[in-house]
């Protein structure tokens, strides 16, 4: 783990000694966004009805394992308590799939914005050897 950090870190650096003090001002500027910002990012764009379609279903199915765990605790027969388990097991499997979705949608976007960050960090080295 520490060694990929030196390697990253290592890249950084060669990265910024191929740009000029302008363009390295420009590269700082970018920053990184925060965790809360990247969860915002996810409504924005091609699949925000997805994501917020997902929210929903995750609000839903939440509210449907409270739901069957206070079922399951004032149930006194042992085959509703095994339907009401049933039931949130469901939901809970339900929810956590949804959540695995929304933050593989979360990496998809940190992937490509890198992407971009690197296309135009190659047009700018390109761009100042052609010079």
């Amino acid at each position: 783990m520490n060694n990929t950090r030196k390697t990253t870190t290592s890249v950084d650096d060669l990265i910024r000694s191929t740009l000029t003090e302008e363009e390295g001002r420009f590269y700082d500027e970018l920053g990184e966004p925060s965790f809360l910002e990247d969860m915002r990012d996810v409504f924005r764009g091609r699949q925000k009805f997805l994501a917020v379609l997902s929210f929903v279903y995750t609000l839903i199915f939440s509210g449907i394992g409270v739901w069957a765990a206070i079922e399951f605790f004032q149930a006194e027969e042992t085959q509703p308590q095994l339907l009401w388990l049933g039931v949130f097991l469901f939901s809970s499997q339900a929810v956590g799939l949804l959540k695995t979705w929304y933050f593989m949608q979360m990496n998809r976007n940190h992937v490509m914005r890198e992407i971009k960050r690197l296309e135009l960090q190659m047009t700018h080295v390109s761009a100042s050897r052609a010079e």
